[in-house]
């Protein structure tokens, strides 16, 4: 079954590719979610699947090649581009020699999960040198939305049918229907072996995408006002079906940077500390609230989880604590432990996703993880690659409200996206990478041809 969905996939990368590369393009934000792989080779106690999104792009890549002098775009790679191509040419080099003559000794993990990260790339690059128009960019943002519509609907029938099989989130996101392995699961109301928090984290992008349309309505005719309240409802209850804290908390903090200037809100020190002290104070009134006692107990029972924290313990009732005190004490403790590996491998790190090698648990948190893993250069070139890609926004030509409003939700989705990580590792899964650099792709190449169609007409 995975041979011939295979074979699928290819017949339709290369009709795409020859055909259109914007559909080919478009075609790929859905197969970046819903993608599944299989096991082809393992080489020592490393399993190497072979992925239906890597053979797409593989091939897509490949016919652009073909195209030679046929395309209409000449390649330069802008800011963003370079920050990111550096960066992973980095990545790269440190697993290769982490590999080898790394402190963990041989380990085909760091190129692996390199090389799953890397394929985007090009894309990302494409997508920045070609011209996309209002209406290309329109077609992106639809097909962003749907595929978050259909997310949402399988985890609402996962979680009304039972069939706990159909839906197990990220990063297989359905049911293993092309998995040539078995799979088990667990009653829930979010289910399965996938990180609820790596699928909560790719919704955020059609949620702001949506709220991008709520914004510009009355100028672009993609939706009317009714339907965007409708989706943006769905979006939301399959954001709420994940129990994602974190994303939850990312679409506010989101919003807030696409309405508040950063500068003012940090000029308000003064309001930022009596709201400080209210909050202590309500704290302390209603400390035996479910959700402030959820606080309150990290601190009484830190002592007494810290244990099972470091032996890598699944939560059950018995302990005497929650889950959620568990999940909390668990995050403060590979904290440290990445602090730790980092002051012991502060140049380079202890190797790209090597990190298990050094510690039981990955850390709660993508940037001290890329810290310890790469240390004070990659962690350098990754954060010069996000910082970048979020100013870079500001560098270009402002024509109309969808302009305005198209950069003001991408850096939201990056901010988001950079909040969700501070409590997880969501955005070095392919399911969300993926996705993340497509829109950023879409963004540019946009950004880039409305300015040149702006500098074409005043010059």
């Amino acid at each position: 079954m995975f041979l011939i969905s295979l074979l699928l996939v290819a017949v339709i990368a290369v009709g795409l590719s020859t055909y259109s590369r914007l559909y080919a393009l478009l075609f790929l934000i859905p197969l970046s979610i819903y993608s599944q792989s299989s096991l082809v080779v393992s080489i020592g106690e490393r399993g190497i699947n072979l992925g239906m999104d890597t053979i797409y792009i593989f091939i897509f890549v490949i016919v652009e090649l073909a195209k030679g002098k046929r395309n209409k775009f000449n390649m330069n790679l802008n800011k963003s581009s370079f920050a990111l191509l550096l960066c992973f040419v980095y990545f790269l080099l440190n697993s290769f020699v982490s590999s080898f003559v790394g402190p963990a000794g041989f380990s085909l993990s760091g190129i692996l999960a390199c090389v799953r990260l890397i394929q985007y790339v090009p894309v990302f690059i494409l997508l920045c040198n070609i011209d996309i128009d209002l209406a290309s960019s329109i077609k992106a943002i639809k097909v962003f939305i749907i595929t978050g519509l259909s997310a949402s609907f399988l985890a609402v029938y996962q979680l009304l049918s039972g069939n706990y099989f159909y839906m197990k989130g990220m990063p297989s996101f359905t049911m293993p229907v092309f998995r040539e392995i078995d799979q088990v699961t667990e009653a829930g109301s979010y289910a399965g072996s996938g990180n609820y928090n790596i699928y909560a984290a790719f919704l955020l992008i059609p949620v702001f995408l949506a709220i991008l349309l709520w914004y510009t309505k009355n100028e672009v005719l993609a939706y009317d006002k009714k339907k965007i309240v409708i989706y943006l409802c769905i979006l939301i209850i399959g954001m709420y079906i994940s129990s994602s804290r974190s994303a939850a908390l990312a679409i506010i903090v989101g919003l807030i940077s696409m309405n508040f200037s950063f500068k003012r809100i940090l000029s308000s020190l003064k309001k930022m500390l009596i709201i400080s002290v209210l909050t202590l104070v309500v704290g302390y009134l209603f400390r035996d609230f479910a959700l402030i006692k959820n606080f309150t107990d990290i601190i009484t029972h830190f002592n007494e989880v810290l244990p099972y924290a470091m032996e890598n313990s699944v939560w059950n009732s018995k302990m005497g604590f929650s889950g959620d005190t568990l999940g909390a004490v668990i995050r403060i403790y590979t904290f440290t432990e990445a602090i730790r590996v980092f002051l012991l491998y502060p140049f380079f790190g202890c190797g790209f996703d090597l990190f298990l090698t050094q510690s039981t648990r990955y850390p709660e948190n993508l940037f001290l993880q890329i810290l310890a893993e790469t240390g004070i250069i990659g962690f350098f070139l990754f954060m010069n690659f996000i910082y970048t890609l979020y100013t870079s926004t500001e560098k270009y030509t402002i024509n109309n409200l969808f302009d305005k409003y198209f950069g003001l939700t991408f850096q939201a989705i990056i901010i988001a996206l950079c909040f969700v990580n501070m409590t997880g590792g969501t955005l070095f899964s392919q399911k969300v990478w993926g996705p993340f650099l497509i829109i950023a792709g879409f963004f540019y190449g946009y950004k880039r041809s409305a300015t040149l169609k702006y500098n074409e007409i005043y010059e």
